[in-house]
């Protein structure tokens, strides 16, 4: 099984999106929906105020909604992501996110934070495990993002690298352990699980979720690739940033399943 592509998308904040950025997701791309994992007052702060909008409506158009669980549940994903296994709050936030993420009409779908590096990383990174993603290769995706929104400059030295991903990776072995969760992608799903069942559902209802999940994002090799499936099954990769008046997002769409 390999992963499709074309069906979710990871990025930096879309405050300063120029106007070519906004018709290549919302037409090439086909987004549906912008899942932004920042609060409201970061949105306000970051977004809203600099750029105008709302923070309801996604700075891709007046088409695509912009789901923010603090204004939506109350709870958002914040702080030391190895909290994230130890905060309810927190946890419920990453149901909801992933609930979005995982709903078949409002996809294809982009989530972002910020810089797209960190909160983002962490969602990419279970939604790779469940889907058996190597720890390696998440590992990678992850630590590409420090090339996102010029964060590079600032975010390059070993001891910054070494604080996030590492903390979430002990935090899950800490949670689930290995011993008792021999493979990754255990680990994630009964994460996702526990996450559910924080938020008010049901260990069914994660099963289930999960599921969906893997039956949206897996396709066999030799699965025929056409222009004409629901979804666009191969994505361009922009490795750096354009030319001028080009999207100001880099790396707006990674290679892989982002």
């Amino acid at each position: 099984m390999v992963v499709r592509q074309g069906v979710l998308f990871r990025t930096g904040s879309f405050g300063a999106l120029t106007g070519i950025g906004a018709p290549y997701f919302t037409g090439t791309l086909g987004v549906r929906q912008d899942v932004d994992l920042r609060p409201e007052d970061a949105i306000l702060a970051e977004d809203v105020t600099t750029y105008g909008g709302s923070v309801g409506v996604s700075p891709l158009g007046a088409s695509v909604p912009r789901y923010c669980s603090d204004v939506a549940k109350g709870v958002a994903f914040l702080g030391n992501y190895a909290d994230l296994f130890k905060n309810d709050g927190y946890q419920q936030a990453f149901w909801y996110n992933f609930v979005e993420l995982n709903t078949e009409l409002k996809l294809p779908a982009v989530f972002h934070c910020s810089a797209g590096r960190d909160r983002t990383g962490c969602i990419a990174y279970v939604i790779g495990a469940v889907l058996g993603v190597s720890a390696d290769d998440l590992a990678t995706d992850y630590y590409t993002s420090w090339a996102s929104q010029g964060w590079i400059d600032r975010d390059t030295t070993a001891a910054h690298q070494a604080k996030w991903l590492p903390a979430f990776v002990n935090g899950l072995n800490a949670a689930y352990p290995p011993a008792q969760y021999p493979t990754l992608r255990q680990q994630a799903e009964q994460f996702l699980s526990d996450c559910c069942v924080k938020a008010g559902g049901t260990v069914a209802q994660a099963q289930a979720a999960i599921a969906a999940l893997r039956a949206r994002m897996l396709e066999i090799p030799e699965a025929p690739r056409t222009a004409g499936g629901k979804y666009p099954v191969s994505v361009p990769t922009i490795a750096s940033k354009p030319a001028t008046g080009a999207v100001q997002t880099a790396d707006l769409v990674r290679s892989g399943f982002y």
